[in-house]
């Protein structure tokens, strides 16, 4: 049974990456149905799983439904409570969760929510030696401060031209291409 619904996840994977979007949400539903079906408890691994299948549901809602839809976020918060359960909370698989999160409640008019969850991206991404993430999430601080008609723009004006300069643009543009892509 697993073996069928890590094929599910790599099948709506697929679809997705061929923005066959109708075609994603249905291969990972039915990976996450095969996944309700199984008796007792849920390993570690099956929660991994589960998690995997719930951010790259997320990821195809927000681009079939829009970014603050409540399917969107309902598969996004699924996923951050399974990371917190498996002991991901804090790592790099969650920053694409937490971008979903970000960016739908920037998009929702939840702008405290927005700015907790880019906290929590600059502190991710501040463990990380690619400038990518750093330029997301100093992005995503940004434009919520920009939003919220804050004055102490500078700090992340700064952060993303240094980390935009010299060689490191290539990475940095690749790196908001495929932030809230899955991996």
């Amino acid at each position: 049974m697993e073996t069928a619904i890590t094929y599910w996840h790599r099948a709506g994977k697929r679809a997705l990456a061929r923005s066959a979007i109708a075609e994603a949400i249905m291969q990972l539903r039915k990976g996450l149905a095969l996944l309700a079906g199984l008796q007792g408890d849920m390993t570690r691994r099956h929660k991994e799983l589960e998690f995997d299948l719930q951010v790259a549901l997320g990821s195809a809602l927000m681009a079939a439904k829009g970014y603050a839809h409540v399917e969107v976020v309902d598969a996004y918060e699924r996923a951050r409570s399974l990371a917190v359960e498996t002991g991901r909370a804090g790592t790099m698989p969650v920053f694409s969760v937490l971008w979903g999160l970000c960016t739908a409640n920037y998009v929702a008019g939840k702008s405290h929510a927005a700015l907790g969850q880019a906290k929590e991206l600059l502190s991710i991404a501040k463990s990380q030696t690619e400038s990518g993430p750093l330029i997301i999430a100093h992005g995503l601080a940004l434009l919520w401060q920009i939003y919220s008609g804050r004055r102490s723009l500078q700090i992340h004006f700064r952060q993303c031209g240094h980390r935009c300069g010299g060689s490191r643009a290539k990475s940095s543009r690749m790196a908001w291409r495929t932030a809230g892509k899955v991996g």
